[in-house]
């Protein structure tokens, strides 16, 4: 199990499809090649822009 599963929303920006966990990301990326992913902190609802850098944007 990655350290963000089940931490951690992903959303395709491309197709909006969401994945709890990174190996499903992952896999998404090589069936679609789509690289482009927003990343929101489950317990916060913020949107994670980087590891020093959040936004309050709620999910």
């Amino acid at each position: 199990m990655h350290p963000e599963d089940l931490k951690i929303l992903r959303i395709c920006v491309e197709c909006r499809q969401r994945f709890i966990f990174h190996s499903d990301w992952e896999d998404h990326q090589v069936e679609t090649g789509h690289f482009s992913i927003k990343k929101y902190d489950l317990i916060s609802g913020e949107m994670i822009i980087s590891l020093d850098n959040r936004i309050s944007e709620s999910i």
